[in-house]
């Protein structure tokens, strides 16, 4: 911060990551007796509410993008099924459904994506079969939700953690079953026009031809790898990463320059802004987390860590307070919940 150019702006993001250290404190302090009861009916509530609310938003917005293309096209040159696969719909859905929200789309699939976790997990933790039903439909609409949103990472993480859990969990039947239909819901999802258009972009966004043809991820990752050459270990001040990844924007993608992206990797953001200190913290606030979660095998916790890892490679997860709120709520009540199982087994 002590390098920051504006404080202002460096101290809004430093009040938005202190949530990273208020959180588990106020959260500690609760005076609250902590039971596996009380913590899978909270997981339940938390899932369900999350995936309605998200829902809900997303099939508002596309009802908004649906009205608006009758309302523009009258004569139109596509049909509403074309228009699907394009980049102008999942922009406009996108848009819509933050405003509706509140919520940006990375931190909404996030949401889902761990909420789709939950239901998955819980799906063989209770005996009721209305239960079991409704965790399974709970998971698949998350899974659907995060799909219109053609969110590819953490479509790809839900997929691959529901499998897995259900993989570990279920039957020798359930296993041939799930090995069958996994491939099924890979074809099902491709499909979608917003998933398939999405897909067939990736070659082309890590293809470097020359630099007067980079697209965005790779005008990004260019100006981010650039700066970090020179700024990783002091780094470059909270308040001075963007200004100098907007000044490496120019003459590269105007298109980048306009919506002022940010590095979009959480690892690069921290050594951008806070040097090789930052970078150490943030890796042994995640190591320290890692290695409790293994102690104790909860492996909910695991999953929760993991899912923060991977997205790290491609968003700043930290960069808003819903990330950080999401990780510091949960991985500190999976804390308090193995200190509680480990003085529960002592007794």
């Amino acid at each position: 911060m002590f390098r920051s150019d504006d404080l202002k702006t460096a101290f809004k993001f430093v009040e938005t990551r202190t949530g990273l250290l208020m959180i588990p404190l106020i959260f500690l302090t609760i005076p609250f007796e902590w039971n596996n009861k009380y913590w899978n009916n909270f997981l339940r509530f938390f899932s369900v509410v999350c995936i309605i609310y998200f829902s809900y938003h997303i099939y508002n917005g596309f009802h908004i993008v649906f009205d608006r293309f009758n309302a523009l096209s009258h004569k139109p040159t596509t049909t509403f099924s074309e228009y699907l696969s394009t980049d102008d719909f999942t922009s406009r859905l996108r848009r819509k459904t933050n405003i509706s929200s509140r919520v940006h789309q990375v931190y909404m699939s996030l949401f889902l994506c761990w909420a789709a976790i939950i239901s998955t997990s819980l799906l063989f933790k209770t005996r009721k079969t209305i239960y079991k039903i409704g965790h399974g439909f709970m998971a698949l609409l998350a899974l659907i939700c995060i799909a219109v949103l053609a969110a590819r990472v953490s479509l790809l993480l839900t997929i691959t953690i529901c499998s897995a859990i259900i993989f570990v969990k279920t039957t020798l039947l359930g296993k041939k079953i799930l090995i069958i239909s996994i491939p099924l819901l890979f074809f099902t999802l491709y499909q979608i026009p917003s998933i398939q258009h999405r897909i067939q972009k990736l070659p082309t966004e890590f293809t470097i031809k020359n630099t007067k043809e980079l697209t965005e991820r790779q005008t990004i990752f260019t100006c981010s790898t650039e700066l970090l050459s020179d700024n990783w270990i002091t780094g470059l001040g909270l308040s001075n990463v963007q200004q100098e990844l907007n000044k490496c924007y120019e003459g590269k993608n105007s298109f980048v320059v306009e919506r002022q992206y940010n590095t979009h990797n959480q690892y690069f953001d921290i050594l951008l802004s806070s040097g090789i200190l930052g970078f150490l913290s943030l890796f042994a606030l995640i190591g320290y987390s890692l290695y409790n979660a293994i102690q104790h095998k909860n492996w909910l916790q695991f999953l929760l860590i993991s899912i923060f890892l991977i997205n790290f490679l491609t968003e700043n997860v930290f960069s808003r307070f819903h990330g950080i709120m999401l990780f510091a709520f949960f991985n500190t009540a999976f804390f308090k919940m193995n200190s509680h199982n480990s003085l529960k087994e002592k007794e």
